[in-house]
């Protein structure tokens, strides 16, 4: 009984953490090729980018 509880409560937190993870991950990546999209944009109007 013991055995079972204490093995399913990390897994069930691991999946949490790693779904968390992988969302900041997106988020991340998302943003960061915006801001270089914007980059080019702006570079390319010859206007200076509000993100560096």
């Amino acid at each position: 009984m013991q055995m079972s509880v204490s093995h399913s409560v990390p897994k069930y937190m691991l999946i949490m953490y790693y779904e968390i993870l992988i969302i900041r991950e997106e988020k991340k990546k998302a943003f960061v090729s915006f801001g270089f999209i914007w980059h080019k944009f702006c570079s390319l109007n010859g206007k200076t980018p509000l993100i560096n």
